[in-house]
């Protein structure tokens, strides 16, 4: 159907519908990789026929959010999925509700995703689902999903962070013992090296590309009052972020209250990098290093 609808490209300045079809298979990844790199023009002529196109706003969001403009890819999925229902539209929107730590918005959709009947990837929304309840410190309710979830590593996680927000430390301890089958696996990792300045140091040279992990460790850091090594990773997040976006003069990132002071970070980078990083201080799980995706 791709090679039809592109074939129909002279008449596309006067006839919607093959460009309409075209996002609809972009959407549902069905496109070469020719055709994703001219995507944003399609969806540009689209606009200017039919200007309400549903799989228009959802390729629109799909394009924003390969370039990293997480909380507009929001925005258009969501204004597309006021009109229609489409299961691929949902999974991208929850995934980037995970990437910015929305974990209200990840409940929402995935709850809604799951009423659905015939998902292709049940599975998917399961372990966001749980996820998002993680995020949101509901343990009950995440060990409620766990039955629905297939893959044993993911099951294990989600136990783990559940001991951890229940601060079952001793628990957590003897859980993670068991856990030593799965080598590299950096939620694990930190779970380990919670509270341990030197750990967290190691796993930060060694998962220096890994953006969550960085966090975490910047956010357990600040815990112990360290703010030398805190800055260190924001450092290192900040120039992470840089390389993936170059040319961007601002990466907005939301983090939680510590005890020594956000304030002092915030100091910092806006005398030291003030084009590459802002720091806002926020209350609450559903703020707590939220990664806001757009930049400016």
């Amino acid at each position: 159907m791709e090679a039809v609808c592109l074939d129909l490209q002279p008449i596309f300045n006067s006839f919607y519908h093959p460009i309409d079809y075209l996002c609809r298979l972009f959407l549902e990844k069905n496109v070469s990789d020719n055709t994703k790199y001219i995507m944003p023009n399609f969806v540009d002529k689209l606009f200017k026929l039919y200007p309400s196109s549903t799989f228009g706003y959802f390729a629109q969001g799909k394009i924003l959010f390969e370039h990293g403009k997480v909380l507009d890819a929001i925005s258009w999925l969501k204004q597309g999925l006021e009109s229609k229902i489409h299961q691929d539209a949902l999974e991208l929107l929850v995934t980037a509700l995970l990437a910015i730590w929305d974990f209200e918005g990840v409940e929402e959709h995935a709850t809604r995703a799951l009423k659905l009947q015939n998902l292709k990837d049940p599975q998917f929304f399961y372990y966001a689902l749980a996820q998002g309840y993680i995020g949101q410190e509901k343990g009950k309710e995440t060990l409620g999903t766990l039955d629905n979830i297939r893959c044993e590593l993911h099951v294990n996680i989600l136990k783990a962070k559940v001991l951890a927000n229940d601060n079952r430390w001793d628990e957590l301890d003897v859980f993670l013992v068991g856990m030593q089958k799965y080598e590299n696996n950096w939620n694990f990792d930190f779970l380990r090296a919670r509270g341990k300045r030197e750990d967290l140091l190691s796993l930060c040279d060694y998962y220096n590309d890994n953006f969550n992990l960085l966090l975490l460790c910047g956010i357990e850091f600040s815990k112990m009052d360290d703010l030398e090594s805190a800055i260190g990773v924001f450092s290192k997040v900040c120039n992470f972020l840089y390389r993936l976006a170059p040319g961007k003069k601002m990466i907005v990132i939301s983090i939680s209250n510590s005890s020594f002071g956000i304030l002092s970070v915030w100091t910092y980078f806006r005398n030291t990098q003030p084009s590459l990083l802002t720091l806002r201080e926020s209350t609450g799980w559903k703020e707590r290093m939220k990664l806001l995706g757009n930049t400016c």
